[in-house]
């Protein structure tokens, strides 16, 4: 289950004149094309993918320690509830 079944990052955006290419070292990911107004958001979102899935991953791993009924939103500001 803990086995990666994407490309490992570091994702990097490669902004072109129009479309924006993902890239994994010399390996085209994706292009998000210039299509409409949020494309360059959208291009930043997904090369950060890798580094949202390990934060959620971190997030996981602490929630189960404060056991049943705590407030989880102390491990979202960086504290303890």
């Amino acid at each position: 289950m803990n086995e990666t079944k994407h490309t490992k990052g570091p994702w990097i955006l490669d902004p072109g004149t129009c479309n924006h290419g993902i890239m994994a070292g010399d390996i085209m990911l994706a292009t998000v094309g210039c299509n409409n107004l949020d494309y360059e958001a959208n291009a930043r979102l997904i090369a950060a993918a890798p580094d949202l899935l390990a934060a959620c991953k971190a997030l996981l791993d602490l929630v189960p320690a404060l056991g049943p009924g705590k407030c989880y939103m102390g491990v979202l500001m960086g504290r303890r509830a």
